[in-house]
């Protein structure tokens, strides 16, 4: 989808980026991103490919690669690594070649890289290290060893984070002798990060190197260290552009004057998106304008965006869109369930869009649409024949249509050529043909056309604060923004481009079903005034190096450049991508609930201090498993039911596991348990591990409440002991007073004999009632058998 929102003729491409990070963003909500590194539009765009097509665009220059003669040697380069990484002794270095083919735009190439192969029986591994040529400094390494799990360190880890911390600066100095300590910055963790109960540990640390006494975001460092203390990771990004001055010509209380238009908050329906794309909820919010994460030469004093361009920001303008002849109207489906067909969809397509001659309809396929796990869509693909030669690149045209209504949700014509292969656009080709006013009235017809009550339901925006980089082709771009009850709607918006005969290339639009429910109860209480002192406090500005350039639009290659700037940054960096609840003034995180960091700081429920199960339940809490209610109670002896154990489990094993990709088209595993349930995602994360087999049990009966005997038949099943299980049933060694009570004796007398339940107690009381902190104690028990069985427990 197009970022930025375009009005007129504009000579040069534009940067596209993929749907998804798109959707997710409501009209201002990019300036919720203010940057604390490289700008987010030019990170998305470095690698030169459209993401949601996977084309390649097309280049007027390539990249520089500049390759000194190698001051350390390909023998040398090994026994660095080596020296650093005493596991690869017994590796074979398969391949050592000088630069760095592998990356695009092309990067730094004064670099061995070195591949590595790792055998172990029948089986081999292979990965990468590189080293600086010149420097003989470490620049990556990433260890890759899947059959060592004799190594392999659980809960508790042997050193600290604090501990991980000291051995990642140590190793630093040792891998990277031209750096100083004193020249790194560390960089808070994301708070979109965590690290789960099971499976190994590891800590993840990221430094900013410093230039001048200066952040300079694009030259960073990672390290990985396990559980044992043991470097398992290393990159270093090195930039070899010079840098200006560190002396600013700007004051920082000149630059605080050019921020405030920049924070100009708006009150916005802000969605949030449930995991999986399964509906979302909505909340009134300030946001800032789109163009906020504009950065201010400290040269200069101007704006610049994401390419170093000079910009002008401006008050979005929106105008009224007048309804034209052609209207949408739902095309009725001949299909199964009424969707349409494969050909009727594409009939849509080619009714309102141009197909290149030399394209044939290739493929047709019905899915769950990618935004909405509640929306089926036909995706079509016109293919042209691959052209000979070494590089079987061929152009395609894609759309995505609603199956339902026959509404187009997206379109674009791709070239898909290497930009290395592509000759320089014949620039009579390109003049435009039609006129502005052409243009608009086209746009204008087709928004009508296209999209359902357009005329209603959306505004033409205006202006463009982001000027695209001038490139070898025409086109006309066109932004429309939805609006519901005089509020913009995030993430919902249009964008039209057509090329300079006025066809259309690309077309992206986005429109949240069931609008009207979700925002119906919505009232803004706090204002805007106040919104933005709480905005205020809550970020700093910076003095900074940072990346411009360095990657290729779909027309043209932009050229790096370092500048010093003022960049807004928020003083917690957790709140990065927050904004303003418009009906509490909390910060509030936007398009999907966040997920906390392992051992993060919070406040413990009030009840759980001196129970018999604190040290356990404060585990829970840390790692996002447990949470306190409104009031700050956690009621730990309250009972739980088989779905909560379902939660709980799920979160401790994979903490992003509501989040994570699964087949949308398959059928729920079990008969009570559908998409819409909160316990639909850790049941097919179970299943999926084999924990639960739905044909064994169709109905798992999520709401019942969890007994001791049910809870050990399912901790026997984590651990992959039922068949044994099966066998003990026939001769159990129980010595409980109720054991002919107890059904699942193999089950029961396997966990207790492991510790993970009580078995020195006189009663097992099978039928007992599990309460939270039984349920926390039992699973950290498991948690710290890790590593003492003879398979893995989780993922």
């Amino acid at each position: 989808m197009n970022r930025r929102p375009h009005r007129g003729r504009f000579k040069g491409k534009l940067v596209m980026l993929s749907a998804l990070s798109l959707s997710l963003l409501p009209l201002t909500a990019h300036a919720n991103e203010i940057s604390t590194g490289t700008s987010s539009a030019a990170a998305a765009s470095v690698s030169g490919f459209n993401a949601s097509s996977g084309t390649a665009p097309s280049a007027a220059k390539e990249a520089k690669q500049v390759k000194a003669e190698a001051k350390i040697t390909k023998d040398e380069a090994v026994a660095i690594v080596r020296k650093l990484f005493p596991k690869l002794q017994d590796a074979q270095p398969v391949r050592v070649e000088l630069g760095d083919s592998h990356s695009y735009p092309p990067q730094y190439q004064n670099v061995w890289t070195i591949g590595w192969q790792i055998t172990f029986g029948n089986s081999s591994y292979g990965f990468d290290s590189k080293v600086d040529s010149i420097t003989g400094d470490l620049l990556q390494t990433h260890l890759h060893f899947p059959t060592d799990e004799g190594n392999e360190a659980y809960y508790p880890p042997k050193v600290s984070k604090e501990e991980a911390l000291g051995l990642a600066k140590a190793f630093i100095q040792k891998a990277s002798p031209t750096l100083s300590l004193d020249s790194l910055k560390p960089v808070d963790q994301s708070p979109y990060t965590n690290q789960a109960l099971f499976g190994p540990v590891q800590y993840e640390f990221s430094f900013t190197t410093l230039v001048h006494g200066l952040a300079h975001p694009g030259g960073h460092i990672s390290v990985t260290i396990n559980g044992n203390g043991e470097v398992t990771g290393y990159y270093r990004n090195v930039v070899t552009a010079d840098y200006p001055s560190p002396e600013p010509a700007i004051t920082p209380e000149e630059a605080a004057k050019k921020f405030v238009p920049l924070r100009d908050l708006t009150l916005q329906y802000v969605p949030v998106n449930q995991p999986n794309f399964k509906g979302k909820s909505w909340f009134l919010g300030w946001v800032q304008p789109f163009y906020a994460d504009l950065s201010i030469d400290a040269q200069t004093g101007e704006y610049i965006n994401f390419t170093g361009a000079v910009v002008q920001p401006e008050k979005v303008q929106y105008k009224d869109i007048q309804k034209t002849d052609k209207l949408f109207t739902v095309t009725t489906g001949k299909g199964e369930n009424q969707l349409l067909t494969g050909e009727q969809a594409a009939e849509l397509v080619e009714r309102v869009a141009s197909i290149p001659g030399n394209r044939t309809r290739s493929t047709q396929s019905l899915n769950t649409y990618w935004s909405d796990v509640n929306k089926k869509v036909w995706n079509i693909t016109w293919m042209e024949a691959a052209p000979a030669g070494p590089y079987p690149y061929s152009g395609q045209t894609n759309a995505v249509v609603d199956a339902r209504t026959g509404q187009i949700l997206e379109f674009r014509v791709d070239r898909m050529a290497p930009p290395w292969t592509n000759p320089k656009p014949d620039t009579e080709k390109t003049t435009a043909a039609i006129s502005q006013a052409e243009a608009e009235k086209k746009a204008l017809a087709l928004i009508n056309e296209l999209y359902p009550n357009a005329s209603e339901e959306l505004k033409w925006l205006s202006s463009d604060p982001y000027a695209a980089p001038a490139g070898d082709e025409q086109t006309f771009g066109f932004r429309f923004q939805r609006f519901y009850k005089g509020i913009p709607v995030g993430g919902d918006s249009v964008s039209i481009i057509l090329d300079a005969q006025g066809q259309l290339k690309s077309y992206q639009s986005t429109r949240s079903d069931q609008l009207e429910a979700g925002t119906a109860s919505l009232a803004a209480n706090i204002t805007k005034a106040q919104a933005e002192a709480i905005f205020l406090e809550g970020i700093s500005q910076e003095l900074q190096y940072k990346n411009f350039g360095g990657f290729y639009t779909d027309s043209q290659y932009v050229e790096p450049d370092i500048k010093l700037v003022y960049q807004q940054t928020y003083k917690d960096s957790a709140k990065n991508g927050y904004v303003i609840d418009a009906a509490n003034g909390r910060w509030r995180a936007t398009f999907v609930n966040p997920v906390s960091t392992v051992e993060r700081s919070v406040e413990m429920p009030v009840d759980i201090a001196g129970h018999w199960a604190q040290k356990d339940l404060e585990t829970m809490i840390r790692h996002n498993i447990l949470s306190a209610d409104s009031s700050g109670q956690l009621h730990p002896d309250k009972t739980i039911t088989l779905g909560d154990w379902l939660l709980m489990v799920s979160q401790a094993v994979h903490p992003h596991y509501a989040n994570s990709y699964y087949d949308r088209n398959a059928k729920p595993a079990f008969e009570d348990i559908d998409e819409q349930s909160p316990y639909y995602a850790a049941a097919q994360l179970f299943v999926q591990l084999k924990w639960l087999d739905p044909k064994k049990t169709p109905q798992l009966r999520p709401e019942e409440t969890l007994t001791k005997e049910k809870l050990a038949v399912l901790l026997t099943q984590m651990i992959k002991y039922n068949k044994l299980a099966e066998q003990l049933q026939q001769n159990p060694q129980l010595n409980f007073e109720d054991s002919e009570l107890i059904a699942e004796k193999g089950a029961v007398w396997l966990i207790t004999q492991l510790g993970v339940l009580d078995g020195s107690v006189r009663k097992f009381n099978p039928q007992g009632e599990v309460t939270k902190a039984q349920a926390a104690t039992a699973l950290m028990r498991l948690v710290h058998l890790q590593g003492k069985l003879d398979q893995k427990i989780a993922m």
